[in-house]
């Protein structure tokens, strides 16, 4: 069925169909809403998402570069947030300031 599973080189299986993060006995499960920016974010390792794109692409509608931003930045944290105990997955998620996020993967830093 194509749907996206990862793993990173820590051992971090991120299975991006069913919204799961998984390392040894830890499983976290994530909102539709952070599992479609991490899916956005992971496909696409290296590229620069500006926040109006993302909002676009994880919330499905258009807004002002204004208003971006303040959509993008609680998800982001919430993200970040539960991703902690994943740091080669929490440390890959960089922002740009002023601009937006990337990925970054460790093994590319």
């Amino acid at each position: 069925d194509g749907a996206p599973e990862f793993s990173m080189k820590d051992g971090t299986h991120i299975d991006l169909s069913r919204r799961q993060i998984r390392k040894k006995d830890m499983l976290i499960h994530l909102t539709p809403a952070e599992g479609r920016l991490l899916r956005v974010l992971i496909e696409n390792p290296g590229r620069v998402y500006s926040h109006r794109e993302l909002v676009l692409l994880v919330q499905g509608y258009d807004t002002s570069q204004r208003e971006a931003p303040e959509i993008l930045r609680p998800l982001v944290s919430r993200l970040r947030h539960k991703l902690e105990p994943f740091p080669a997955l929490s440390e890959s998620i960089i922002s740009i300031r002023g601009t937006g996020y990337l990925f970054e993967p460790e093994s590319e830093k």
